[in-house]
């Protein structure tokens, strides 16, 4: 046990119980209390600061904890720094007095020793023991540093660590950062660019024959009339004898007519839609088939012509097959049939605002060049009944894109070649005239690789266009789409 002796710095006037026994020293070497054995270690200055304690303007009311504040003179302080200059400076440790400690006393030192306080690291509660200054963990710490890895390394697999409010976020709170992040760049407003649009109609303002002011009124309106006046695939089915190769062959023939007679572009696609039209109503025997292709060229040469051919022309054409009286006859059966309503949509009517559109820019020989090629792709699927399918703006547009494919060989991007222009005048998108293209183009490389001489084969459209009036512009080869 201790062995308690007067103490030198006590108060009289104070009470004992008052006096805590851990006191901070602010210079010379201070008594340590041994936790373990309860003995007193003095240090050899202890004899050289009783001196410091007895003045009673430098000693203040204890604290709780026992601790010492202390306040010196200026006087005092100068002396003991100059007594004490080869010393070395000793900051705040524990002190206890001989006499001060009582029963109470000790209870408080027990419990002073070991203050317990809680620390809130990571997001998790430790308990920490803070005896002299140096802090022990409860729990091992070996345990501690396995859960912090496997908390960096779950953490890490979301995101790198962050802190909010000096604590580590968790891996939901971490995904849920990332959600709302997404959700923001969701709502953020995309730039997009702007669209450029060319007026076609602006260098033909001044002239009446164009009807500038009309213009999208009639292309609108006849965009509804063209989907009125499709046929059905199996139209021939009302013919008993004529098939889909033969009226391939009569097409055929009659772009061979068409070139003879130099007549303008509108009569061969009026003549096709006259003859389809009449087919799919009335029954027309193997042996009138020819007739009603040369009575359907009368017709509409005289729908589109001024001059149009005589009808003993079509009588020379047709190798004298034919009587004048025969054509006439005929001619009059299919007005009566069709009602004398022989206006139709052809593709040549909006082929040639949609090159105008795509021609925006171009050099008169690229622009051309352009409108052959596209008229020539159009006149190969005349002879083709699989192409009834498609609307005669789509065929017109879905010709024009491939003739731009085609020319524009260095374009790695095709879909750069259809542009807001294109699209905004044939209300067309890319994907809606793809599958056209792709038709038109197998039809293009099946008569580019055939013979001439074939006549099985329907190259009348290669054999005209291989000519230098047309710039020989079947020879150009079609480009994958």
């Amino acid at each position: 046990m201790f062995e308690y002796r007067s103490n030198p710095f006590r108060n009289e006037n104070e009470n004992t119980n008052l006096y805590n026994p851990q006191r901070q020293i602010l210079q010379g070497k201070s008594q340590i209390l041994n936790t373990k054995i309860g003995s007193l270690k003095t240090s050899q200055s202890f004899n050289n600061t009783t001196k410091l304690f007895n003045n009673k303007q430098t000693m203040r009311q204890r604290s709780a904890f026992g601790r010492i504040n202390t306040n010196l003179n200026v006087n005092v302080q100068n002396n003991l720094n100059h007594k004490n200059q080869n010393k070395s400076k000793v900051y705040l440790k524990r002190s206890v007095s001989q006499n001060a400690v009582s029963k109470n006393s000790v209870q408080q030192l027990n419990q002073n020793k070991v203050r317990v306080r809680k620390s809130f690291n990571q997001g998790k509660e430790r308990l920490v023991v803070k005896k002299s200054r140096k802090n022990v963990t409860v729990k091992n710490q070996k345990e501690d540093k396995k859960k912090l890895k496997s908390r960096k390394s779950q953490t890490n697999k979301i995101n790198p660590l962050k802190r909010v409010g000096s604590q580590l976020l968790n891996a939901n709170s971490s995904s849920l950062l990332f959600q709302n992040k997404r959700q923001n760049q969701k709502r953020r407003p995309i730039k997009k660019k702007k669209k450029i649009i060319y007026n076609i109609d602006k260098p033909n303002l001044k002239n009446p024959q164009y009807v500038t002011e009309f213009a999208e009124d009639i292309f609108s309106h006849q965009k509804k009339k063209e989907v009125e006046q499709m046929l059905p695939m199996n139209f021939l089915s009302v013919q008993k004898k004529i098939n889909e190769k033969m009226r391939g062959i009569l097409f055929d023939w009659l772009c061979e007519v068409h070139l003879k007679f130099k007549l303008k572009t509108e009569v061969l696609y009026l003549t096709c839609k006259i003859i389809d039209k009449f087919l799919s109503k009335i029954h027309v025997p193997t042996s009138k088939l020819q007739l009603t292709g040369i009575t359907a060229m009368l017709i509409a040469s005289k729908y589109e012509e001024i001059y149009p051919p005589e009808v003993d022309d079509f009588v020379y054409i047709s190798d004298k097959s034919y009587t004048r009286e025969e054509i006439l006859k005929m001619e009059s059966i299919i007005l009566n049939v069709l009602n004398f309503r022989v206006t139709y949509v052809s593709p040549y009517f909006f082929i040639q605002r949609y090159v105008k559109a795509a021609g925006v820019g171009m050099k008169t020989m690229d622009y051309l060049k352009l409108k052959l090629l596209s008229n020539y792709l159009l006149e190969l699927s005349i002879p083709r009944l699989n192409m009834i399918k498609y609307k005669p703006s789509q065929l017109a547009s879905a010709a024009v894109y491939l003739a731009l494919v085609s020319l524009n060989t260095k374009t790695l991007n095709k879909s750069l070649l259809w542009t807001d222009t294109l699209q905004y005048y044939t209300k067309f998108k890319l994907s809606g005239i793809i599958n056209c293209a792709r038709d038109l183009r197998t039809i293009a490389v099946q008569v580019g690789s055939a013979d001439l001489n074939d006549e099985n084969e329907l190259l009348s459209a290669r054999k005209k266009y291989k000519n230098k009036r047309f710039a020989r512009i079947s020879r150009v080869p079609i480009r994958m789409v």
